[in-house]
């Protein structure tokens, strides 16, 4: 079994990698310059990331819970907007990986 810190940490990636795959959604269905393969790929990326830290002993549950933590962050992001153009430097930030 592994101890606190490495699963904390390990969960805070899943956050990230779920905010990042969900915000590139966002961005792909705003008509950015984001793509659906794009999206495909964070999804990957998630899909990765979230398997990797259950395998690293972080239960379902929790890893689950980064996950809903992570859209609810791109969709804070995405309630930001005011015009296309911040959805369009936000978006075109998500592809630059930032």
């Amino acid at each position: 079994m592994m101890t606190a810190a490495p699963v904390f940490a390990t969960t805070d990636i899943v956050e990230e990698a779920s905010y990042r795959n969900h915000l590139t959604f966002i961005c792909y269905m705003f008509g950015t310059a984001v793509t659906l393969e794009d999206w495909e790929k964070a999804s990957a990326v998630y899909d990765k990331v979230a398997q990797n830290a259950i395998n690293d002993g972080a239960a379902i549950a929790y890893t689950e819970a980064m996950r809903h933590a992570g859209i609810t962050r791109a969709e804070a992001t995405m309630e930001r907007w005011k015009s296309q153009s911040e959805a369009e430097d936000a978006c075109g930030g998500i592809l630059q990986g930032q």
